[in-house]
C-alpha cells in the first residue's frame, strides 16, 4: 500500500524523507481489506478498507508530501493494472497487521513493478492489556 508518493527525489531529498521516517512513533494497528474496486482512468483494480483506522491516516499525513491534502489518501492495494476496474463491493474481510513500514524506490528506467527498499522502520508496539490492570 502507498502511503505517500513523492515522485522523485534528489539525495538530500531522500535523506530528508529517511529523516522523517526515523522520526515516526505511530503504534501498529490492525487494517482489514474488505472492499474492492477500481480507478477507472488508470485502469486500476485494488482492495481496501471500508473504514480505515485513524492510525492509518496518521501514518500517511507523516509521511505525505508538502502541501498535500491528506483527504486525498485513498488507502489501497494495487491487484491489477490495465484491468477492467470492478465496481465497489464488499468482500470477505482480509486482516492485515501493520506493524512497521518501508520507504521504497521504483528504478528509474526499469520495467514496471521494479522497486527495492530503502529502510525499514517498525511501528511502536501496543501494550498487552491484561484482565483487571
Amino acid at each position: 500500500m502507498t502511503l505517500a508518493y513523492h515522485g522523485l527525489c534528489d539525495a538530500a531529498q531522500a535523506r530528508a524523507l529517511v529523516r522523517r521516517a526515523e522520526a515516526i512513533r505511530v503504534p501498529a494497528f490492525a487494517l482489514m481489506l474488505d472492499r474492492c474496486g477500481g480507478f477507472e482512468r488508470a485502469g486500476v483494480a485494488w482492495l481496501g478498507p471500508a473504514s480505515p483506522p485513524s492510525a492509518l491516516h496518521e501514518l500517511a499525513s507523516l509521511l505525505a508530501p508538502e502541501g498535500l491534502d491528506s483527504a486525498a489518501f485513498i488507502p489501497h492495494v494495487t491487484i491489477a493494472r490495465r484491468a477492467e476496474p470492478p465496481a465497489r463491493t464488499a468482500i470477505a474481510p482480509l486482516p492485515w497487521p501493520v506493524t512497521g513500514f518501508h520507504l521504497v524506490e521504483s528504478a528509474a528506467g526499469a520495467r514496471s513493478g521494479a522497486y527495492r527498499s530503502r529502510g525499514y522502520w517498525p511501528l511502536t508496539p501496543r501494550p498487552i492489556k491484561r484482565a483487571g490492570v
